[in-house]
């Protein structure tokens, strides 16, 4: 999986308003653990485990931290998901 920060500009250029807080997934490789697991390029990653997420390096220390799985919280075409995750 590859992500980036959601900075404003990215926001607009994606189609969302340039308030939105999260991590973007850019890209996803065909049959990863992301792809298995429902997460898609575009997705908006708003939470782990009931922490909002707000930078790529948050979201790789949450995702260390975290010890049998994780809640994610995902925004997708303006619609919000949530996602259990196991390890």
């Amino acid at each position: 999986i590859t992500v980036a920060n959601l900075s404003p500009a990215y926001a607009i250029e994606i189609d969302l308003t340039p308030f939105e807080k999260g991590v973007v997934i850019a890209n996803i490789a065909r049959g990863s653990f992301g792809a298995r697991h429902r997460l898609a390029p575009g997705d908006i990653i708003l939470s782990v485990n009931g922490t909002p997420v707000t930078s790529t390096k948050q979201l790789q220390k949450l995702l260390i931290e975290a010890e049998k799985g994780w809640d994610v919280s995902v925004q997708r075409k303006g619609r919000v998901a949530s996602l259990r995750i196991s390890r």
